[in-house]
């Protein structure tokens, strides 16, 4: 499985941060800035625009115009309250429902983690 099926995706990443969800986490969706007409080095080759990459802020915060945390699956069912649960559809055009504890609230998604996603944003937003 690729490592961004597996990461919030870069918009729901963006709409977390907006709403005020915690930036740390294991990956960032990272923009490169330009320093004297060339992007800035990430590990061995020069990068342009947004990228995923492992590691922590503070040791990359220099190189970047933008960052916003790319949490995984497991860091958002840490955080979410008893009662949200996240199960994989068998039939229909999303693979991946978020609902809470009363069942009226639900969130789909192609895959589980931007599911997640979507009920934390949802959460936070009417928090």
């Amino acid at each position: 499985m690729k490592l961004e099926n597996q990461v919030v995706s870069l918009k729901l990443a963006k709409q977390l941060k907006e709403v005020g969800y915690e930036q740390e986490g294991l990956f960032w969706w990272v923009k490169y800035k330009l320093v004297r007409g060339t992007y800035v080095k990430g590990f061995d080759e020069p990068k342009k625009g947004w990228r995923l990459q492992y590691g922590n802020k503070e040791g990359y915060r220099d190189e970047f115009l933008e960052l916003c945390v790319a949490s995984t699956v497991a860091e958002l069912g840490e955080i979410f309250p008893r009662g949200y649960e996240s199960y994989k559809r068998t039939s229909g055009d999303s693979d991946w429902i978020c609902n809470d504890n009363t069942h009226k609230i639900f969130f789909y998604a192609n895959t589980e983690v931007n599911a997640r996603a979507k009920m934390m944003w949802w959460y936070l937003k009417e928090k």
